[in-house]
């Protein structure tokens, strides 16, 4: 970004921060996924309290060789809480409070 060139609305939106209180939710459902929290999903035939998430990892090889490795870790986790912060009846934001499992081999 440019010294004169003004930041986007959507920038200036977020750096004033959310409104003090949040919602909370037992079940959220976008894009036609529905995500259910642990405790929601106790008792019912059907969870949908599990996530994965695909994150891409860049490391350089050791030694006298610099090659670049793109690896991707997959990680697993429960939906703990679902919380929308809102940020002054402009835009909001949908947060997944996960426990994550250990995968590492």
């Amino acid at each position: 970004m440019e010294e004169n060139e003004e930041a986007p609305e959507e920038i200036k939106i977020l750096a004033k921060g959310p409104m003090m209180s949040a919602r909370k939710y037992n079940s959220y459902s976008i894009n036609g996924f529905c995500f259910h929290t642990k405790s929601y999903d106790e008792g019912r035939p059907i969870q949908n309290s599990g996530v994965a998430v695909v994150a891409e990892a860049t490391t350089f090889e050791g030694g006298n060789n610099n090659d670049v490795i793109i690896r991707n870790n997959i990680y697993y986790g429960v939906i703990k809480e679902i919380l929308e912060l809102n940020y002054n009846h402009k835009g909001s934001v949908v947060l997944f409070k996960c426990d994550w499992a250990d995968n590492r081999v």
